[in-house]
């Protein structure tokens, strides 16, 4: 009894079953008869495989996607870390809106940025297809070293746990971010830019207003002057 390989049985999705036995991968699940191998060597192409090869075979194949799912994380985390900042400067335009409608379209690209990151997928592969088919069908395995393939399938879940986590944090900024937006339009936000409005604009007057008050005082000392000569040369007429 030996396993079957194939490189056509198991490699599209409408070939996972060939006579009875399951494959992933070209790589039968269960192991067959010498006669049967004979047979499927001359229709398919199989070569005859141990159970450890099988074994090894299989926990390659995931190993494999682990791999590209470790890598494409790698950019994943450094592009959803990078969303860090935006948060805060979101937060800080929020906070002190000096062009509302800019603003809101600087804020608005983050979060078009953020929702980007956290719809993001590793990009498709057959090795992580035949990851999560193996997944799927661990249970169907029978004659072979399990130990290999589910250490393999132990570490696919854990890289795509972090890959979940990554993902979460992406959410976590993307809901930040949406919040940032809606303060923008909170009524406090503005109350807030009313009263600054306010204040400038009374900064901008309070010198001319000042200015005005030191001109009337100056008018009405010279009409002060004015009045006390008018009274001395009144006085010297008489």
């Amino acid at each position: 009894m030996n396993f079957a390989k194939s490189p056509i049985i198991g490699t599209t999705s409408a070939h996972h079953f060939f006579e009875g036995v399951p494959f992933v991968a070209g790589i039968g699940l269960q192991p067959v008869p010498s006669s049967q191998l004979a047979s499927w060597r001359v229709r398919v192409g199989c070569e005859a495989l141990t159970a450890t090869e099988a074994a090894d075979q299989l926990a390659g194949l995931v190993s494999e996607a682990v791999a590209e799912l470790t890598t494409f994380n790698t950019g994943y985390a450094k592009r959803t870390a990078d969303l860090k900042a935006l948060v805060a400067d979101a937060v800080k335009l929020a906070e002190l809106p000096v062009d509302p409608t800019g603003d809101r379209e600087v804020i608005e690209a983050y979060v078009g940025q953020a929702a980007a990151l956290a719809a993001e997928q590793p990009p498709a592969s057959t090795a992580l297809k035949d990851a999560d088919a193996l997944s799927r069908w661990i249970d169907r395995c029978e004659g072979l070293d399990r130990t290999p393939i589910q250490a393999a399938l132990d570490a696919h879940e854990k890289a795509l746990a972090t890959i979940g986590k990554t993902r979460g944090i992406a959410e976590k900024a993307l809901a930040d971010l949406q919040a940032a937006l809606a303060r923008l339009d909170a009524p406090e936000t503005l109350a807030r830019l009313a009263s600054m409005k306010l204040q400038r604009d009374l900064s901008r007057a309070l010198p001319v207003i000042q200015e005005f008050i030191q001109a009337e005082a100056e008018a009405a000392a010279a009409l002060a002057r004015m009045q006390a000569a008018g009274l001395k040369l009144k006085a010297l007429a008489q």
